[in-house]
């Protein structure tokens, strides 16, 4: 097992944990399991000196319970399927301000009314006034003492924090570390056009939006909001397909040769060299397929092979045998709607989304705001499931899908440039650096493909370029 599959944030296709006790998760975990990370946290103490050793062992174990308890207990779209509990619709319960009879005095009955007395009187012969009427006490009727309303819990004060260098901190931090946020941010860089500023904007709104759900006291300043706008707004332009100047390359022997655009170290002590690859939207496929041109950049027909590779999917759709990555795809669509997809494929598929959007809802229980949601019942589960599997399936659905795969300057996912390996029988090494600034990620795509290795080296942005080892 590839250990650095495991820790790479970039890796979608593992489950994690945050919030555990990692002995006790260990001494839970399967034998095999407990080896393996017993031999990968010595390795990353001895690698970082004993710096990491804590939280990569804490992030091993939670990795491996979660993926045994999927395994145990639910498939993997199940699992997937359940997160949506955050995008259920909030409800708040009303209060009753009526005043409860425990609170209230018992009825006391009223006392009767005083008997009049009557006095004996002695006859005189001349006439006398009659006597006074005698006058009945009323007594005042009893009042319920008042009742005052019930009290409420007093709101949370927000209190935004003086420090913007750690306001910023803690931004990329949870980007980096949420599956949420990291897949928004990347979406609204592909899909965001040239706007920088508009998309910047949208995505810190998304993320303060998001901390205030999670903490209710969180806050944040405005000329804090501005800064990490600029913030992001450069991320965005570093991530940009690099300019490169079309200058006619003297061919040897009939083959050109590509300029490097970057040398990087690798683990091993190996170096990458980068070169120069057509920045167009078909980076991943003029990156895994392409050859030198005369130019100096690594290119393909990329049209050709994104309708063979769209060709070959539909095929498999008709089959019945569509490939777990691409019903990933669309389950995230799903999830995600409108930050997950382009406006090619939203304007296509809405009318589907929305109606079984609406399904999904019903069958869905209702949460408070800030508190996880009732338990759901195995026959709402499978509902849930049923509705996702139907919009996945859906044939207006698919083809907005293919379509948009098919589009030469629709930047492909990861998950596509994982498909593309399959379908051309490549083995694709994927190189990729951390956020933090750390050691250059590896993955191993399709490794049992005949042949060399094809290398492959991706910004963490937008652009895949040609690489080879040294």
């Amino acid at each position: 097992m590839n250990i650095l599959k495991l820790i790479s944030p970039v890796n979608n296709n593992f489950p994690s944990i945050e919030n555990f006790d990692s002995k006790t998760e260990f001494s839970r975990m399967t034998k095999i399991h407990k080896v393996i990370t017993v031999v990968a946290t010595g390795a990353i103490t001895l690698a970082t000196l004993g710096l990491a050793t804590t939280s990569y062992f804490h992030k091993l174990v939670g990795r491996f319970r979660k993926l045994e308890l999927a395994q145990q207990n639910t498939t993997h779209s199940a699992t997937k399927i359940n997160a949506l509990a955050d995008f259920t619709s909030v409800t708040t319960p009303a209060i009753d301000t009526k005043p409860s009879s425990a609170h209230l005095p018992p009825n006391k009955p009223l006392p009767p009314p005083p008997v009049p007395v009557v006095k004996q009187q002695t006859p005189v012969p001349a006439p006398q006034s009659p006597p006074a009427p005698v006058i009945k006490q009323q007594t005042p009727a009893l009042k319920p003492p008042a009742v005052s309303e019930p009290k409420q819990a007093p709101k949370p004060v927000r209190k935004p924090a003086s420090d913007y260098n750690k306001v910023e901190s803690d931004f990329w931090e949870d980007q980096f570390r949420n599956e949420k946020l990291h897949r928004f941010l990347e979406m609204a860089a592909i899909n965001g056009g040239d706007d920088h500023q508009a998309v910047a904007a949208r995505v810190i709104d998304h993320y303060i939006k998001f901390k205030e759900e999670q903490n209710p006291t969180f806050a944040i300043t405005a000329s804090h909001r501005s800064s990490l706008i600029q913030s992001v707004r450069a991320q965005l332009l570093s991530n940009e397909h690099p300019k490169h100047e079309p200058v006619q390359k003297p061919s040897q022997n009939g083959q050109f040769e590509a300029d490097v655009s970057n040398f990087l170290g690798l683990p091993d002590g190996r170096q990458l060299i980068v070169y120069s690859t057509v920045g167009d939207g078909s980076c991943a496929i003029h990156a895994l397929l392409g050859r030198p041109d005369d130019h100096g950049q690594y290119r393909t027909d990329a049209a050709k092979q994104r309708n063979d590779l769209s060709d070959w999917l539909e095929q498999k759709q008709r089959e019945k045998q569509l490939p777990e990555s691409v019903r990933g795809i669309l389950e995230d669509y799903f999830i995600n709607f409108d930050l997950s997809t382009t406006a090619t494929f939203r304007n296509t598929a809405q009318s589907q989304y929305d109606r079984y959007r609406a399904e999904f809802d019903k069958v869905s229980p209702k949460q408070e705001k800030g508190k996880a949601g009732p338990p759901m019942s195995p026959k709402q589960l499978q509902e849930r499931e049923a509705i996702v599997n139907a919009f996945i399936n859906d044939p207006v659905v698919f083809k907005a899908y293919l379509t948009d795969l098919r589009n030469t300057n629709r930047y492909m996912l990861q998950e596509e440039v994982q498909l593309a390996a399959e379908y051309f029988k490549k083995h694709v090494i994927l190189y990729q650096p951390y956020p933090n600034g750390g050691e250059v990620g590896i993955l191993d795509l399709n490794a049992s493909a005949p042949g060399e290795p094809v290398h492959v080296w991706y910004n963490g942005g937008n652009h895949y370029e040609h690489a080879t080892v040294v």
